[in-house]
């Protein structure tokens, strides 16, 4: 038997708070681009997150207009290039974390509902109205896609 000495891959790291790539407006996925890998790093460290309802592509070191939430409903909803395209007037003000910024929690407030728009990993359109608690975690997820985190001390 012939054993073959193979490099394992290491797990991928969770970026953290001070890194650039989090305040990095990300580029938009292009058909062709190989994205495999960075939904398959994303989904394992939210897999693998003591509380994490979402993450974005830069948190895992890409700066790609991807998100990855936990749907209410179980299982994960991947949005690709994501725009929002309506916003509800209503908001509603929560407590938020992240898990680049651990142990900071803020209230913040942000819409109630969104229309949402995205293609899925396929890069088939898709649109949805958001309310709630998935509304919220989008927005959050958003921000980050935008270089923003309103968790920093300074925002």
């Amino acid at each position: 038997m012939i054993k073959r000495k193979g490099r394992r891959k290491p797990n991928p790291k969770l970026i953290m708070a001070g890194d650039p790539i989090l305040e990095t407006v990300c580029s938009d996925v292009k058909p062709g681009d190989d994205i495999a890998h960075i939904i398959k790093d994303m989904m394992y460290l939210l897999v693998n997150s003591k509380n994490g309802v979402g993450i974005a592509a830069p948190q895992a070191g890409y700066s790609k207009r991807i998100i990855i939430i936990r749907e209410d409903i179980g299982g994960f909803l991947t949005l690709i290039n994501p725009t929002i395209e309506s916003l509800s007037e209503k908001e509603i003000i929560y407590e938020e974390g992240c898990l680049s910024y651990p142990k900071i929690f803020k209230e913040i407030s942000r819409p109630k509902s969104i229309i949402l728009e995205w293609v899925n990993i396929q890069l088939v359109g898709k649109g949805c109205l958001f309310e709630g608690r998935e509304a919220r975690i989008i927005q959050h997820e958003l921000d980050h896609l935008d270089g923003k985190c309103k968790m920093r001390m300074d925002i």
